[in-house]
């Protein structure tokens, strides 16, 4: 896969993420700026069910007009990245803060639902300093593995991503048991599918970089020997 085309799988799974998680944020606090977004969702998930012949409210007619809605608003911000205006930004963007952001966005939403944290600390499986703190150690991990200071294997890196998101699913479901609600595994899994392309982008940019300094060094090393040699002659 060209590096061109991996920046366009980036772009389309990073929007994606962004309208799903945008949705859930109106769904888990409704307010007058995000409950746009669920607009049509509940007379699309009416038709669904009566096309799959299953009860006007039921979950499965539901979630795939919740994910239907998600693509919808997905393709504007897809397009949007798209436009040549934006070229020089974007490309600075999906270099450092988009994985960043693909990190950390779904716990965000998830705490800002909550209000911050429930009043009563005996609903959290888990204490809410440990939340902040590893929180607090992906954000740091992902701006240094944006600015190449994040020196690992890439299997190592996969497995504190899942590592990552398995404990914000530990958080969100209060328990391992993720089976009991699958459609809810949605959002981590976008989210931890837009951070892995955006980390293979990144890569493959080092790559690059570190591809055409060789090829500079090389360049001026050919052209040093071959002022080198004309000035060898003429002496």
């Amino acid at each position: 896969m060209s590096t061109k085309t991996l920046l366009r799988v980036t772009e389309a799974l990073f929007s994606l993420n962004v309208a799903a998680l945008a949705m859930l944020a109106a769904e888990m606090k409704p307010n007058r700026y995000l409950s746009v977004l669920l607009s049509g969702e509940a007379n699309l998930k009416i038709t669904l069910n009566h096309i799959l012949a299953q009860h006007p409210h039921s979950n499965i007619g539901g979630n795939i007009a919740f994910l239907s809605m998600a693509l919808i608003w997905a393709i504007p911000l897809f397009l949007l990245f798209q436009i040549s205006v934006w070229e020089t930004p974007s490309r600075w963007f999906f270099n450092y803060p988009a994985g960043v952001l693909s990190l950390i966005a779904l716990p965000l939403v998830w705490l800002l639902g909550r209000v911050y944290f429930t009043t009563n600390p005996d609903e959290l499986v888990i204490h809410r300093y440990l939340i902040f703190l590893e929180l607090l150690i992906a954000l740091i991990c992902g701006i240094a593995y944006a600015y190449g200071f994040f020196l690992t294997t890439g299997w190592i890196t996969s497995g504190l991503l899942v590592l990552h998101f398995f404990f914000w699913c530990w958080v969100i479901f209060g328990s391992i048991r993720f089976w009991l609600d699958p459609f809810r595994l949605v959002f981590p899994l976008l989210s931890a599918i837009a951070a892995y392309a955006w980390g293979v982008l990144v890569s493959r940019h080092s790559v690059d970089r570190n591809v055409s300094r060789d090829c500079d060094r090389s360049h001026a090393g050919r052209q040093w020997r071959s002022i080198d040699s004309i000035c060898r002659r003429r002496q």
